[in-house]
């Protein structure tokens, strides 16, 4: 190409692009300074036209359409070798702009070596963004899939870390195994649902349930008014606070002090909080009675409270309290059944004493006659509170509402949970009026305790037992489960001894019975054990002699 070719592209250009020779020039002066810029209006569309020589000319279009936001790389022929970059902002406007510095007096200059070895792009960019958006696509996928395996490597041995979808049993088991605290030694199976009697596995698989959560669901699964009742209650309200009143409320603290015979209730979540909360109500009551805060307690020895620290020390189980000392002072321990034991430990610092009408975890033991009107005596006699603990036998398991009912006696006050609400998180110490006096605003409260939802399930379980005259049926299945356990008894060596109350029966045994209730939940049968040497028996109280016979005949083989 001639010189005089080159002027004359250089002048046709020189409308949009600044030469070289002219940034070389100072322009300090506004009037001096040239913006290069792409006009806004469409309309007003200027060519710049950089030919590379006479027989390829190539137009390039600057567009500056602030919707379609494009970028126009001006590159001067391999003779000028200058660029003109398209710079992108980030930011959406893309401009190209020639930035004068008139403070630094810095021009635009041609680029040297290292950029004149670039490529000079094609106007129509478009297929090569096409091409370089393919091999991006293509490192990505290559990206992805390494992302991918790095994932699948770090994956602990034991579980998936996915929680979206429906895991299968072996991600159920190994997902919590990965994330909850290890305080539970569970059975490899994940429940799904219920029905009636009987549970159902995330395999399908079906349990005739003797367990009932323990102790907790007497209504049986999937009742339908029960379900209804919540289902109704969740649309309405589930929590507001005890700032405020509520209806369900209202009305199970009506339902359940009438049917115990006490005056005043206290909802909480839980049964060890019904009982950190009886153990308050009597140390207040106590302070207010004698003005010192020294008074004791008097527990029973294979006892079971509860886990939090109050409860706990009231538990007669040195297993259970050996790692959480010092426990709570003020705590004597009695034999339960043993009378002599009781009137011993009893002096002017007594304030309680505190049992289980019939003890579970202790390995069934229903009260003696004798004993517990006993000790109601002697509370009498002293002006020493009695507490009853009816958890896990109260609420219609032994054949009346609460099990003192069947001793002729009533304390002065009681805990209870489990059944109340039949499975939502629901318990309570009621008191009588005289007692409960002692707590003031200030003194106890709880956050959950109480709310709408848990007390609409009380009232509905109130209402249920009533529909369904739930405590006749089980006074008489429970004698023909007990007629039979006595069967099994007999025909069976390492069956030692039945004993229990109602639909809460233990079958001591001269083995341990933790093989037997694998094999029997192997053979779809649900049962616990009581202590150390004892099957449970604490079925949903909607069992029929039917179920029962099936159970028998499921543990005869778990015995073989």
């Amino acid at each position: 190409m001639t010189k005089k070719k080159e002027d004359s592209i250089v002048t046709k250009a020189s409308n949009i692009m600044i030469t070289k020779d002219k940034t070389n020039v100072d322009k300090k002066n506004t009037a001096d300074k040239k913006d290069i810029e792409v006009k806004k209006n469409t309309a007003d569309k200027k060519d710049i036209e950089v030919k590379k020589n006479t027989a390829d000319k190539k137009n390039i279009e600057v567009k500056k359409n602030t919707a379609v936001k494009k970028n126009i790389e001006v590159k001067k022929n391999t003779a000028v070798k200058q660029n003109i970059e398209v710079k992108k902002n980030t930011a959406i406007n893309k401009n190209i702009e020639v930035k004068k510095n008139t403070e630094d007096k810095k021009n635009t200059e041609d680029k040297k070596n290292t950029e004149d070895k670039k490529s000079i792009e094609d106007v129509n960019y478009k297929d090569k963004d096409k091409d370089k958006d393919k091999g991006k696509d293509n490192e990505k996928d290559k990206k992805h899939e390494k992302v991918k395996k790095h994932k699948k490597d770090k994956k602990h041995s034991k579980s998936k870390k996915h929680t979206k979808g429906k895991l299968d049993t072996k991600d159920i088991i190994n997902t919590a195994d990965e994330h909850l605290i290890h305080t539970y030694n569970r059975f490899q199976i994940s429940m799904e649902r219920g029905n009636g009697v009987y549970l159902y596995d995330s395999e399908g698989k079906r349990y005739l349930d003797f367990g009932a959560g323990i102790a907790v669901f007497a209504l049986g699964y999937n009742n339908k008014a029960y379900n209804n009742a919540l289902k109704s209650q969740i649309d309405k309200l589930i929590h507001t606070s005890n700032l405020f009143y509520n209806e369900p409320a209202a009305k199970a603290a009506k339902l359940v002090t009438e049917a115990s015979g006490l005056d005043r209730v206290f909802f909480t979540n839980s049964g060890t909080e019904a009982i950190e909360g009886a153990i308050k109500l009597a140390k207040k009551y106590a302070f207010l009675k004698t003005g010192t805060t020294d008074s004791e307690i008097i527990a029973m020895n294979h006892s079971f409270h509860g886990r939090s620290m109050g409860a706990l020390a009231v538990t007669g189980n040195k297993h259970y309290q050996e790692a959480f000392g010092p426990m709570v002072p003020g705590v004597k321990f009695a034999d339960y059944n043993n009378l002599e034991s009781v009137q011993a430990l009893v002096n002017d610092k007594t304030c309680a004493i505190i049992l289980e009408t019939v003890q579970g975890e202790g390995g069934i033991y229903p009260a003696k006659e004798d004993f517990i009107k006993g000790v109601r005596k002697i509370c009498d006699e002293k002006g020493i509170l009695l507490i009853l603990d009816e958890i896990q036998c109260g609420m219609g398991r032994t054949g009346t509402l609460f099990a003192y009912e069947q001793y002729g006696i009533k304390p002065d006050i009681l805990t209870v949970a489990k059944a109340l609400g039949c499975g939502v998180p629901v318990g309570a110490f009621l008191a009588k009026q005289e007692v409960a006096n002692a707590l003031v605003p200030g003194d106890h409260g709880t956050t959950y305790g109480g709310n709408p939802l848990v007390c609409a399930a009380v009232v509905k379980v109130f209402e249920l037992f009533e529909e369904l005259d739930l405590l006749n049926h089980v006074k008489k299945v429970s004698k023909y489960l007990e007629v039979q356990l006595d069967k099994l008894v007999d025909e069976v060596d390492v069956a030692v001894a039945r004993r229990g109350l109602g639909l809460m029966q233990g079958l001591e045994l001269s083995i341990s019975p933790t093989n037997v209730i694998n094999k029997a939940l192997d053979d779809g049968l649900i049962l616990f054990a009581a202590g150390s040497n004892v099957i449970r028996f604490v079925p949903p109280l909607i069992i029929t002699e039917i179920d029962v016979d099936k159970m028998i005949e499921k543990l005869k083989r778990a015995l073989v």
